[in-house]
C-alpha cells in the first residue's frame, strides 16, 4: 500500500485485525490504531481539555513498557 496509508487502515484492508481477533491474539498498538476493534489494546487518550488521571497515566506507561522491545527491534 501507499506509504501516505495509515496504518489502521492498513492492517484492516489486510484482515489483520480480524486475523487476531479469531485467532484470540491480544495485540498491543500505538494511538493510531484507536478504534480498531476486537483485540487491539491502544493506550488511553486524554480528551483536549482534561488531563489524563493518574491512573489511566499508569496504565498508558506499562502499555509503553511493554511495546517498547517490539518497536526498536531491528
Amino acid at each position: 500500500m501507499p506509504g501516505r496509508t495509515k496504518d489502521l487502515k492498513a492492517a484492516r484492508a489486510h484482515a489483520i485485525t480480524g486475523v487476531c481477533t479469531r485467532l484470540d491474539i491480544e495485540v498491543l498498538a500505538g494511538k493510531g490504531y484507536q478504534g480498531a476493534d476486537g483485540t487491539v489494546i491502544t493506550p488511553i487518550k486524554r480528551r483536549h481539555s482534561t488531563g489524563l488521571p493518574d491512573k489511566h497515566k499508569a496504565l498508558d506507561k506499562v502499555h509503553a513498557a511493554l511495546r517498547a522491545p517490539v518497536e526498536q527491534s531491528p
